[in-house]
């Protein structure tokens, strides 16, 4: 009952938009404003099903879970109890909205969250690699459907909108007139000659000189 009043006193006050991180023993501690940060004396997948029933049990969020996709990979030999930890985690996600990514998206998520959200970290005493469970809270009561539905129902009241009015372009302007180029003067062409007079030539028919005897 300690744990579970611990958990229900930061959990309760989040929203839609809002996330929890069920963080294993060796995750950091976020400087920015935007986080707040707990410790716990729990395992992870216990900390996972007290957090799911208090979200289930108010009714006013759902949760949407981030399960880091290496941990299917990694191995007893070098992490024992992580077949069972899967198990413990496998059992609970089931009809739930959840999701298996790398690590480093699911920790991007996080960090873009931080900057205009509360994002609560609860800090366990699990040792186990890629352990941790990031739970995205969203509406209980309004989903993305109804805010989809809501939307169409406001436009058919309102009506069609009117056509966006085009912008009016400048009329065109006229192009200045050209000067009309200048006339090319012909070239002269100097006058024909007038032909020279012709001396008349000596008539046969002159008199002859007189000759004196």
């Amino acid at each position: 009952m300690e744990l579970r009043n611990q958990l229900a006193e930061n959990v309760s006050p989040l929203g839609a938009r809002n996330w929890i991180v069920i963080a294993e023993a060796s995750y950091p501690v976020y400087a920015g404003s935007g986080v707040q940060t707990i410790a716990v004396d729990a395992p992870s997948d216990t900390v996972f099903m007290e957090v799911l029933d208090i979200l289930e049990a108010e009714g006013k969020l759902i949760p949407r879970i981030w399960i880091c996709k290496e941990l299917d990979a990694v191995t007893e030999d070098y992490a024992p109890g992580v077949r069972k930890y899967r198990q413990s985690i496998g059992k609970l996600i089931p009809g739930r909205f959840h999701y298996s990514l790398p690590n480093r998206i699911i920790n991007s998520q996080v960090e873009d969250a931080i900057k205009q959200f509360r994002v609560l970290v609860i800090k366990t005493n699990t040792t186990l690699p890629y352990s941790n469970i990031c739970i995205e809270l969203d509406s209980g009561y309004w989903s993305a459907d109804s805010e989809a539905e809501l939307r169409n129902r406001i436009e058919k009241l309102e009506g069609p909108k009117p056509p966006a009015t085009p912008p009016v372009q400048p009329a065109a302007q006229p192009l200045p007139a050209q000067p009309a180029p200048a006339s090319v003067p012909s070239p002269s062409v100097p006058a024909a000659p007038e032909p020279a007079p012709q001396t008349p030539a000596p008539s046969s028919s002159s008199p002859a000189s007189g000759v004196v005897a």
